[in-house]
């Protein structure tokens, strides 16, 4: 007897060969198109210094025109023509003196009579609840001065404070001067140390040092006033570029131009700049050394 092909196995090649036909007569899926990247190069800019709040665009800078003079201390500081002097506080370590601008303060002077008393143990007694986080020596730009700056940390503070220690005769100035809004430190105003009593304020009356201050303080996101003028030359150039390679058609040859070049220095780094007696500036050369 023949034996029947069994219908349920046709059945099922047929519609297996149907789905397979319906899958392959399927047109291939749009291509997702590649998303190109930008030609142009992004310009990088500095990171903030953590912790540090949003700077005050809306105050202009005003440099260092006014000199305070400390006479139980005997020396003279720079500081911006806003800011203002309290009168001698007594404290247990000595007279201190508290320093404003616009209502605000986050800065001090400390007069002690000068001893053995190490600096890193004086600066956690003045800063309850820190502890040192380094110690190193800084000379002060404006007139070789040695002093000891001493960085402190602490859980309730925005950022580290720093104080520095001067020995002055038989004085030991402290000084701890900082931005009222971001609390960083002003180094310019440190390094404004100078004893006995200031009768100008020297190159701070110059367009040129506050102009370069705030361009490489624009560059950094820091106050203009953390960065210190580490030397400043008068100069004289033949041409408008004041002697920095530029096109042709920016440069005029031939036109005596005076200025400055200055070496300004801004957390360890020094920056090299030129800058006409107008306060306008050529291309700075970015950091050198």
């Amino acid at each position: 007897m023949q034996k029947r092909f069994p219908w349920l196995i046709v059945l099922m090649i047929l519609f297996g060969s149907y789905a397979l036909w319906r899958i392959l007569s399927q047109p291939p899926p749009a291509s997702v198109p590649t998303e190109v990247a930008p030609t142009a190069t992004a310009v990088l800019t500095p990171t903030p210094f953590r912790n540090q709040p949003e700077a005050d665009t809306n105050k202009a800078f005003t440099g260092l025109e006014q000199i305070y003079y400390n006479s139980e201390g005997g020396f003279s500081l720079l500081l911006p023509v806003d800011w203002t002097a309290s009168e001698a506080e007594a404290t247990p370590l000595g007279n201190q003196y508290t320093l404003s601008s616009g209502g605000e303060s986050d800065s001090r002077i400390l007069i002690m009579t000068a001893d053995t008393t190490q600096e890193a143990a004086l600066a956690q007694v003045m800063c309850d609840g820190c502890e040192v986080k380094a110690q190193k020596e800084v000379i002060l730009q404006n007139n070789q001065i040695t002093s000891q700056r001493v960085s402190l940390k602490g859980p309730n503070l925005i950022r580290d404070v720093e104080w520095f220690f001067i020995n002055h005769g038989d004085k030991l100035v402290v000084l701890s001067i900082n931005n009222p809004k971001t609390h960083e430190s002003l180094e310019a105003i440190i390094h404004s140390f100078a004893p006995g009593q200031l009768t100008d304020v020297g190159i701070e009356a110059l367009v040129a040092v506050p102009a370069a201050r705030i361009h490489l303080a624009g560059q950094s996101g820091v106050d203009p006033l953390n960065v210190v003028v580490e030397s400043m030359e008068a100069h004289e150039w033949n041409n408008s570029c004041m002697g920095i390679a530029l096109p042709q058609a920016l440069c005029q040859e031939n036109v005596p131009t005076k200025g400055y070049i200055m070496k300004l220095r801004l957390g360890g780094q020094l920056y090299s700049y030129q800058v006409r007696e107008d306060g306008t500036l050529a291309a700075p050369e970015f950091p050198f050394g």
